[in-house]
């Protein structure tokens, strides 16, 4: 086994290629890139969340107990062209009721592995990400960095990197 990133890595990129499904439930929405961006975690969800990132209608959280899987589908019931006629506060309004999202979640928790895990980004990105959510400055994030792989070291005894 190289490293337990590459294992992750993997196993984001094959279930990536599934195909999510958009406005009339069979058109395919094309990623524009299908080469993954970890989000690190500064604060802006739960402790255990490592990193996240996104692709193709995926969510996957690597965590300190494994990786979470959030396979979703946005479903648009009408066009949203027809909204804009509509004042600001009323198209913001219809725009949000004209979307379902259906989806599923996998939790892998990893057996056995270690509490202590340590994560390191590799191959910094330029850009940027900022969460100003809430009114609490305390709970903001700020200059979130964006990397092209993540490395775990420690997850279990034997296996150190």
């Amino acid at each position: 086994m190289k490293t337990f990133s590459n294992f992750i890595l993997t196993l984001i990129l094959i279930i990536a290629q599934v195909p999510i499904y958009a406005s009339n439930g069979n058109e395919p929405v094309q990623s524009k890139t299908n080469v993954p961006t970890f989000i690190e975690n500064k604060g802006q969800w739960p402790e255990e969340v490592l990193y996240l990132t996104k692709l193709n209608g995926l969510n996957a959280w690597i965590t300190t107990s494994g990786v979470t899987y959030d396979h979703f589908t946005i479903i648009r019931q009408n066009n949203p062209d027809e909204f804009r006629t509509l004042p600001p506060h009323e198209r913001e309004q219809a725009e949000r009721e004209n979307i379902s999202i259906k989806g599923h979640v996998v939790r892998m928790t990893l057996e056995n592995a270690r509490s202590t895990v340590q994560a390191s980004g590799q191959d910094c990105q330029t850009s940027y990400h900022n969460y100003f959510i809430g009114n609490d400055p305390s709970k903001w994030a700020s200059n979130v960095q964006l990397y092209g792989e993540i490395e775990l070291n420690g997850v279990y005894n034997a296996i150190l990197r």
